[in-house]
C-alpha cells in the first residue's frame, strides 16, 4: 500500500495470507531479491521491476493452524535457518 513502510507491509501480508499475528520479527536481512517483469506483465501492473525485502520471522503458534487463505501462495512451509537462502532467492540474485 502506498506510503506503507516495509515492516508494516510484511506484518500486513503475514496476517492477510495466514490469518495469524503470532509472529516474532527477528530481523530484516541484508539480502534482497530483485527482478524485472516481462513486458506484458509490466503493462498490466504498471511497473517494470520488483525488489523484495526479506525478514527473518519466527512463528510462535501451532504450525497446524497456518493455512494459505488466498491464491497468492500455495503452501506454508517451515524451514531451518540454514536452508533459508536456498529457498527464497533465485540463482541470479545470490551473486
Amino acid at each position: 500500500m502506498e506510503g506503507e513502510k516495509p515492516l508494516e507491509a510484511m506484518k500486513r501480508k503475514l496476517l492477510e495470507e495466514t490469518s495469524s499475528e503470532q509472529f516474532k520479527i527477528i530481523k530484516q536481512l541484508n539480502k534482497r531479491t530483485q527482478f524485472k517483469f516481462p513486458k506484458e506483465i509490466q503493462e498490466k501492473v504498471g511497473y517494470d521491476k520488483q525488489e523484495t525485502i526479506v525478514y527473518l520471522v519466527e512463528y510462535m503458534g501451532d504450525g497446524d493452524a497456518l493455512v494459505p487463505i488466498d491464491d497468492e501462495i500455495d503452501r506454508i512451509e517451515f524451514i531451518t535457518k540454514d536452508a533459508l537462502f536456498e529457498g527464497i532467492f533465485v540463482e541470479e540474485t545470490r551473486k
